[in-house]
Order: structure tokens, then sequence, then C-alpha cells
């Protein structure tokens, strides 16, 4: 989607000084944790940064309202393929290894002659790059398809920035130091009550894990952020299962659910995010499930109670993609990938100040946030 708005130099100006005093422009914004809704915070050192985390650049909230889950079920099924079920199945014992890749970034560009930038404004990217590899074991399976599973911690990379300075860095295999708060994190487990589409119903023995990572290190803010309820259920959950109310759908059927992201100052969108069963394999068992996600109004209401940023959004032409896909193994019931990414950008120009062949100078503000689970062999 695409806003097209052409703001005088007067207000390119204004919007200039307000980013010099707002986040993206200023060093050290702390992010609020997933998936409160973001609010203004105060000015942090870098070292505050690490210790919070780096900051994410939306809080995502997924919202499911009664309106929305009567149409949430199905669009016209493709006849022709055979309905499958699409779940996940547990054994005791069975042990699986996974790798989650999260990203979380925000920048902002100055797009014009240095000459013509404003005096103090500075270009950067603030936000965190996370990998972690980890181990889960069925301890026991529910009547209802559920299971308790064991969750390990294998390895750990973390990269953490703020206006494009590197203000925490680790790497579980090249950093050794058993002090330090994300190597504590190495060996330690937690277990889950998972339900078979994908959804964590109830989170056991993370208390004392918490515990055992505290530290007053910059870094001792970040392992207990990796710990909390929400950074765990956006590790484990499956949205495009849990989303699905039918026991089984056919290639071609459409459902969906709600999420929302909050930009801080430039006002928070609603999401629509709709999954199509794109194959359904009977030889290779193969599920692929593909995320168009579209505008929605879902918490429109909600969401201008919550932020005023967005009247200051308006100001700016605006772009964006979110998408996603799912692999699962229906055979094993096991996840092979689930990748979802959402971007965009907001631009403004200013007419006044054209540059050298005719192109008026613009600024660039721009949200990325990624997540990729994968089954690793």
């Amino acid at each position: 989607m695409v806003r097209m708005v052409r703001p005088a130099g007067v207000a390119a100006g204004f919007v200039v000084s307000l980013l010099l005093l707002n986040s993206g422009c200023q060093k050290g914004r702390s992010g609020a944790a997933r998936p409160k809704v973001e609010t203004p915070s105060t000015e942090a050192t870098p070292a505050a940064q690490a210790q919070a985390g780096a900051p994410t650049i939306g809080t995502p909230e997924t919202v499911m309202p009664e309106a929305q889950k009567e149409r949430a079920a199905v669009l016209e099924p493709n006849e022709a393929g055979a309905p499958v079920e699409l779940a996940l199945k547990f054994a005791a014992g069975q042990v699986g290894v996974y790798k989650i890749t999260t990203e979380a970034q925000k920048s902002v560009e100055w797009m014009g002659a240095p000459a013509a930038k404003p005096a103090n404004f500075k270009d950067g990217r603030t936000g965190n790059h996370i990998e972690m590899t980890f181990e889960q074991r069925v301890r026991e399976v529910h009547e209802d398809g559920g299971a308790t599973v064991e969750i390990t911690i294998r390895a750990l990379k973390y990269v953490g920035e703020s206006q494009s300075n590197v203000v925490l860095d680790f790497d579980s295999a090249r950093d050794k130091d058993p002090t330090h708060p994300l190597a504590k994190l190495i060996g330690k487990s937690y277990r889950l009550h998972v339900s078979a589409k994908g959804q964590v119903l109830a989170l056991i023995d993370v208390e004392p894990v918490r515990q055992a990572v505290k530290s007053d290190l910059p870094a001792g803010g970040t392992a207990l952020k990796l710990l909390s309820d929400e950074e765990i259920k956006g590790r484990h959950e499956i949205p495009p299962l849990s989303a699905l109310k039918d026991a089984e759908v056919r290639p071609g059927q459409t459902w969906s659910n709600i999420k929302s992201f909050s930009f801080g100052m430039m006002g928070a969108k609603s999401y629509e995010r709709v999954y199509t069963l794109k194959h359904a394999g009977q030889k290779d068992g193969l599920a692929i499930v593909e995320m168009k996600a579209i505008p929605s109004s879902a918490m429109a209401e909600q969401i201008h109670k919550q932020e005023a940023g967005g009247l200051f959004s308006r100001m700016f032409d605006n772009i964006e993609n979110y998408e996603g896909r799912l692999e699962l193994d229906r055979k094993s019931g096991s996840i092979r990938e689930y990748v979802e990414q959402m971007q965009t950008e907001w631009v403004m120009a200013d007419p006044a100040g054209e540059q050298e062949g005719g192109r008026p100078a613009a600024l660039k503000m721009a949200a990325r946030q990624l997540l990729r689970l994968e089954q690793v062999p």
C-alpha cells in the first residue's frame, strides 16, 4: 500500500525537528517488551541499550476480535483437493532441534546532498539480531493431542545496535566467559504446555532459570528479556496453526487472524494475516501454507486511543510488505520451517530542497521484523 502525500518545505523542516527530538535521530531509545504497545521512552546510554536488549522496532500484538473470528475461517476451497489435517504431533521421548532467528530494526536515513542535511541530524539503525538453537524433548503427551515439552537452549548469538553502533555482541560459540549473563542461558531448560495447534498454553519452571541468569552487568536485562513470557511464546507458537479453526482444510482454503504493530511516533498499524494452504502432498506429506497480510481496520478505535503518532505518519508516503510461509511435515507432525517478515518504509520529500537533476531531498524511515524457525537436521 502506498499513500501519496506532498508536504511543503516548512512541514518537512518541522518533521526533521521532531525527529531530532525523538526516536531514530537520537542516541539510545529503549524499546518496550512485546506485545505491549510502545510508548515514548527516555534517553538511554549505550550500556542501558544493551541491558534493555536493544530496542525492537514495533511491539506486535495478536488479537482475534469476535467479528473477526466469525469471518476468519473459510473462503471457497479447491474441491479437487483432499482435505488434510494441519497439526503438530507428539510422542513421548521425541526429540527435535530447532534454530530460531529474529530481527527487529528501525532506521532513519537522509536522502539528499550532505550539504543540505539538517544540522545535528544523524542517520542510523537501531535494533537487534538474535539466533537461538534449542532442543525440544517431549516429556508427556496429553489426551487432547497436546504435550508437555522441555526446551533446552544449546546455542545463542545476539547483536544489539544503537544508531549503527554495536552495543552488545555475544556468540556462545566464541564467548566462553561463564559469568556473562547470556552465557548463563546455555544449557538451561524450561518446560511448556503446547497444543497440537501450536499454542503455548502454559509456561513451567521458567522462574528458576530467570533467577539463575540475573546479573548487574549491562547484558543482564537482555538475558531476562529473552526469558519473558512474551519472548518465549513468540519463539514457540505457530500462528498459522493456532489461527485455524477447522479440523481439516483443503488446498486453496483460506483463514486469517489479526496482528498489530506499534511504531512509536509513526503510529500503530493493524494487519489481517491471510493464510492459504498452497500444497498438501499425499506422497511427500508436506503441507505448505503461505501468508499475505493486508491492512485491517480491526482494532482501529483501540489503536487510535493508544497512539497519537498516526497523524504524524500521514505526512509521509508509505510502502509496506508483510508475508510469511509455513512448511509442515504432516507425517511426523513437525515444523520444517516457519518464516514471517514485515517491512515498512515512510518517505517524505521536501519540494523546496531540490537536488541536482531536479529530484527533491527526502527523509526515509524504515522498520523491519523477521522471524524464522527452522528444523536442524
